[in-house]
């Protein structure tokens, strides 16, 4: 646990970019893409920052296109790592070197479907000097404690990566009905200041999502969604006095998630508005998905944190 920071500061900044790009098409089938941007962060010691861009993408059939880029990308530190210690100005701005590769065919005009694999490179990510096992790309956006928040010393020393293929179809709304379907498979891990590489929180391995819509007779639509994803990883508790077992961090994973929500929409139209009303059941199949688990002080065991399971709703909108 750490000691406690209690701060009540007013601090003024400013940030300012800019950006140029140029694009050249050659013989009909080449298209590339250059551009440079320039990013300025004054709340921080070194304060600027070049990062340049590049892509092509080669028309190999008239509806087959292969696509490749690459680009280094800096997203300055956050505000509340800044304020909570002063020596945390020496931050870097947080570097992500991104190379994709993907082919992409317009099947018809309405369907197209492409495939992409991609590697990024991450650099400069703040790693707390306090808890060498620990990197603020693991703190998300949630900050459900103090220990999230990153407000002890930190220096920008953690580096990691990303890797992965992506699967995408897409119909539009034609012929009454459309769908999107997407699956991704990667692999994500990092290195904190104690130089061991650990599992991202963010590391699922396997995510899928599919949604789509048919348009019945009399303004009647059905709806329906599916999403899958791997367990996240997650930091065991010690069955005995509820701590955090620092030593097996990111060793444990959560069961996999799945989720089905079907939509059932009635719309009238009428001379000048439209009337919508609907019912919609999320996670129909009740499915008590898993988002960790927490040390019940009380009953000394601990708990898991479910959803709630079904979720049904009803709805009337009207539009003017």
């Amino acid at each position: 646990m750490l000691d406690a920071v209690n701060l009540n500061n007013n601090e003024y900044t400013y940030k300012a970019s800019a950006f140029a790009q140029w694009t050249q098409f050659f013989a009909n089938r080449f298209k590339v893409n250059a551009g440079l941007r320039y990013d300025y962060f004054d709340f921080i010691n070194k304060k600027g920052y070049l990062s340049p861009r590049a892509s092509a993408q080669v028309t190999l059939l008239y509806n087959f296109f292969l696509n490749l880029s690459y680009g280094i990308f800096y997203q300055t530190p956050s505000y509340v790592w800044l304020v909570s210690n002063a020596a945390n100005k020496n931050l870097e701005d947080i570097r992500a070197d991104h190379y994709v590769a993907g082919l992409e065919y317009i099947i018809m005009q309405d369907l197209k479907a492409s495939v992409e694999v991609y590697y990024k490179k991450y650099d400069k990510y703040p790693v707390s000097t306090e808890r060498p096992y620990f990197i603020l790309s693991n703190s998300g956006g949630n900050y459900e404690s103090q220990n999230d928040f990153g407000l002890e010393p930190l220096i920008s020393g953690g580096t990691g990566y990303s890797k992965g293929m992506e699967i995408f179809i897409q119909k539009t709304l034609s012929k009454n009905y459309y769908f999107n379907i997407s699956l991704s498979l990667f692999n994500a891990k990092y290195k904190s200041l104690d130089g061991i590489e650990r599992e991202s929180d963010f590391d699922n391995k396997v995510l899928f999502t599919a949604f789509g819509g048919y348009q019945l007779a009399r303004n009647w639509t059905l709806a329906g969604k599916f999403r899958f994803a791997g367990g996240r990883p997650y930091t065991p508790i010690n069955p005995v006095d509820g701590t955090q077992l620092v030593q097996e961090y990111n060793t444990g994973r959560l069961p996999d998630y799945y989720s089905l929500d079907v939509r059932v929409e009635k719309k009238w139209n009428f001379k000048s508005w439209t009337l919508n009303a609907y019912i919609d059941i999320q996670n129909i199949t009740g499915k008590k998905n898993v988002s960790g688990y927490q040390w019940n002080k009380f009953t000394g065991t601990i708990d898991k944190q479910e959803s709630i399971g079904v979720l049904p709703s009803i709805g009337i909108n009207a539009m003017f």
